[in-house]
């Protein structure tokens, strides 16, 4: 049976990624390179050093460790400066519902707190037992490391978990974690790019949410 409910932020909860993209622009400028949202969309989940050394990598950047710190760090700062973010508006409403049928919700993110408090104030994250962030694991997602430990410290079987996740790196660690998940299509529309969760929906308000547990608790009893 399904006991916890665990959600991604970015993407999943509040609408971030344009901010990010934008900060990105910004620190990318003096090296001519200017992404599109589709590139940041893909890579989302990973800490913000694994993302940008992962599209260096493909465009053929050569960056040492420090110097690619040194961006994150000014990247960083530029976002905390210039997001104006939001929670989705049909959040709120969703969290009760959740709250109706399983006993506990918690938010895992390969974001750090202070870039948390760009969209969200420090009550709305009462909403949830658990908070797990880039500096609560060695490994980031698509490492299942960061599932893992929300399940560990909730004292649960990975599979008595549902994870409501937005990118396919988000994905593939909730898979491999052993847990159920539902994609949603708030960042990207290609479905075949999110093919690995187990349900696909365009975003919360399309989830009827007594419904889906239904049916992943009776594929978990069957």
């Amino acid at each position: 049976m399904i006991k916890a409910v665990l959600f991604d932020f970015d993407g999943v909860i509040a609408r971030t990624l344009p901010y990010h993209l934008h900060a990105w622009n910004i620190v990318l400028k003096p090296l001519n390179l200017k992404l599109k949202l589709s590139e940041i969309a893909v890579e989302e989940g990973s800490r913000a050093g694994e993302i940008i050394s992962r599209i260096f990598k493909q465009k053929k950047i050569d960056m040492s460790e420090s110097e690619i710190d040194n961006l994150v760090e000014k990247k960083r700062k530029i976002y905390q400066r210039t997001a104006n973010s939001a929670i989705y508006p049909e959040v709120q409403d969703f969290l009760v519902t959740v709250r109706k049928f399983v006993p506990h919700v918690a938010l895992v993110t390969g974001a750090i707190i202070k870039d948390m408090y760009r969209a969200v104030n420090k009550d709305f994250l009462h909403n949830f037992d658990l908070i797990i962030t880039a500096d609560d694991v060695v490994h980031a997602k698509p490492d299942p490391e960061p599932y893992l430990t929300a399940a560990e410290r909730l004292s649960l079987k990975p599979n008595q978990c549902m994870v409501i996740e937005n990118a396919p790196l988000g994905i593939q660690s909730a898979k491999k974690a052993g847990m159920h998940v539902v994609a949603l299509k708030t960042t990207i529309k290609n479905e075949h790019i999110l093919a690995e969760a187990d349900f696909i929906f365009n975003r919360l308000t399309d989830i009827n949410f007594k419904d889906l547990l239904h049916k992943i608790n009776s594929a978990i009893n069957n």
